[in-house]
């Protein structure tokens, strides 16, 4: 490593054949960018080679493993410092700028979005809500219900077909608003007769 290219007397002063200290920090503390935050084994991190070579550091014995795109993302991207003590952990300090809801739909990005991007994201709105998608509703897009959730929690719909469907009523309300006593989600045409 980087110690073949040392004169002896950098690190033997006096007697060449006094024993040294072999733990890094006994010569390099002042080279030490992390001021002895990350302890005195520089050797869990770095190569022998030299401090900015190869860095390698297990990130999943840390609360935050990286993954996903995370995995990808140079250390000084999210570490401003060589303490490594101030890193955001919530996905909104670092994603702000991305966020499209505009935090209208909290902190918890991982409910919908996974690590290897935005795009990929997943919502069981039969999980996730006390409305469940099925028959016609279970092809539509977001937006066909929640027309515009950006500006504001525009997520409490209501449940009654016609909060949505009153336009489309032929019986222009004589039958009450509980269309589901003679419908099904499928479609408006689809009518049982009730005794």
């Amino acid at each position: 490593g980087k110690h073949k290219e040392v004169l002896c007397k950098t690190c033997h002063r006096g007697n060449l054949t006094d024993k040294l200290e072999t733990g890094c920090i006994a010569c390099h503390r002042a080279d030490d960018v992390h001021r002895g935050k990350q302890g005195e084994d520089c050797a869990r991190c770095h190569k022998e080679s030299g401090w900015g070579d190869e860095v390698v550091f297990d990130h999943d014995l840390t609360r935050f493993p990286l993954i996903g795109l995370h995995a990808t993302a140079p250390c000084e991207e999210c570490h401003a410092s060589t303490t490594f003590q101030d890193v955001a952990m919530r996905c909104n300090d670092c994603h702000a700028e991305s966020d499209v809801h505009k935090r209208t739909l909290g902190d918890d990005c991982a409910r919908c979005h996974n690590p290897n991007g935005w795009a990929f994201w997943q919502f069981d709105h039969d999980i996730a809500t006390d409305f469940r998608l099925e028959g016609a509703h279970s092809g539509l897009v977001c937006q066909a219900c929640h027309r515009d959730p950006l500006k504001g929690h525009e997520f409490d719909q209501s449940k009654l077909c016609v909060a949505c469907h009153a336009a489309d009523d032929k019986h222009r309300g004589r039958f009450g608003r509980q269309c589901e006593r003679c419908h099904d989600q499928e479609s408006f045409e689809n009518v049982r007769v009730q005794p």
